[in-house]
C-alpha cells in the first residue's frame, strides 16, 4: 500500500516565502483586485505590502502610476528587478503626507502586529481613498460542519482574523466614511446530510432537542435514514472588500 507523503510545507502557507516560487513570473495578480482599483483608485497609487510587484506592474500597464513598499527584503529585490519602484520599509512610510491619490492594501492587515499603525500611515499619505481587502472569517463554523475551512486559515503568519463586524470596529477608530462589502461567494449546495451534523456540536445538534438527536442518530445506524437527503443552500463569502473615502480637502472644493 502506498502512503501519500505530506509535509507541513505542502499543507500550510508561509507568506514570507510564498511568492518566491513566482519570482520568474513577471506579472502575477488576482483580477478582481485589479478591477477594484480600476473602479475606485486615483492616478497615483501606493501598493502597501506589494510583495514581488505584480499589482504595480499590472496597474502601470493600465495607465496608473504605482509605487510599492514591503517589509520583505527578498520580495523587494525581485520587484525592483522587474522594474517596479519598490521600497523596503520598517515602520513609517518614506513619503510625505498626501503623496498618493490612493493606497491599496490587499491581504495585508491580517498579517501585521499593529493594524492601527498601518492604517494611520495609509491615511497620512493618501489623499483620495484607501482600498483594502482581507480574508473573511464569517461562517467558518458552518464550513467546519462540512469538514471544510477557509484556505487562509492555513497561513502560518496570520495574526488577525476579521469578520465584517470586526473590520468595521477597527476602521471606525480611524475613518468616518467607509463601505465594506462581502465578496467572492462560496456556495455549498446539494451536499448529503451527514450523521455528524446531528451530534451535540453539529449544525442540527444545536437546534434539535436531545431525544430527537438520539433518534435521528439511531435511524442512521440501523440504515433507515441514508445520506442521500440533500441540505439547503449555504453561502459564505471569502473576502471583505473595503473602500475608505477621505475628505481631507473637501473644504477647498
Amino acid at each position: 500500500m502506498t502512503i501519500t507523503k505530506l509535509t507541513k510545507e505542502k499543507i500550510y502557507i508561509d507568506t514570507k516565502t510564498q511568492f518566491l516560487q513566482f519570482a520568474e513570473i513577471e506579472q502575477r495578480f488576482f483580477p478582481p483586485f485589479i478591477n477594484f482599483c480600476q473602479q475606485h483608485a486615483g492616478k497615483r497609487i501606493l501598493d502597501f505590502g506589494c510583495a514581488t510587484g505584480g499589482y504595480c506592474l499590472e496597474l502601470k500597464r493600465l495607465g496608473f502610476e504605482c509605487i510599492g513598499v514591503d517589509i520583505n527584503e527578498e520580495y523587494i529585490k525581485i520587484a525592483q528587478q522587474k522594474g517596479v519602484e519598490a521600497h523596503l520599509i520598517k515602520d513609517r512610510l518614506p513619503f510625505n503626507d498626501n503623496s498618493f491619490d490612493t493606497v491599496i492594501m490587499f491581504e495585508l492587515l491580517e498579517h501585521v502586529e499593529d493594524p492601527d499603525g498601518i492604517l494611520k500611515e495609509a491615511k497620512r499619505v493618501a489623499k483620495k481613498n484607501i482600498l483594502i481587502t482581507v480574508p473573511n472569517c464569517e461562517g467558518f463554523e458552518v464550513l467546519r460542519n462540512y469538514g471544510l475551512t477557509y484556505e487562509h486559515f492555513l497561513a502560518l503568519d496570520h495574526r488577525n482574523f476579521f469578520t465584517k463586524k470586526d473590520l468595521e470596529n477597527l476602521l471606525s477608530n480611524h475613518f468616518d466614511n467607509f463601505e465594506i462589502s462581502e465578496e467572492e461567494p462560496i456556495m455549498i449546495e446539494g451536499q448529503p446530510i451527514s450523521p455528524m451534523l446531528f451530534g451535540s456540536s453539529g449544525f442540527f445538534g444545536n437546534i434539535l432537542v436531545v431525544p430527537v438527536r438520539k433518534l435521528v442518530t439511531l435511524l442512521y445506524r440501523i440504515g433507515i435514514l441514508r445520506t442521500k437527503i440533500c441540505m439547503f443552500k449555504i453561502k459564505c463569502y471569502a473576502r471583505l472588500y473595503t473602500l475608505i473615502t477621505l475628505d481631507k480637502f473637501s473644504n477647498e472644493l
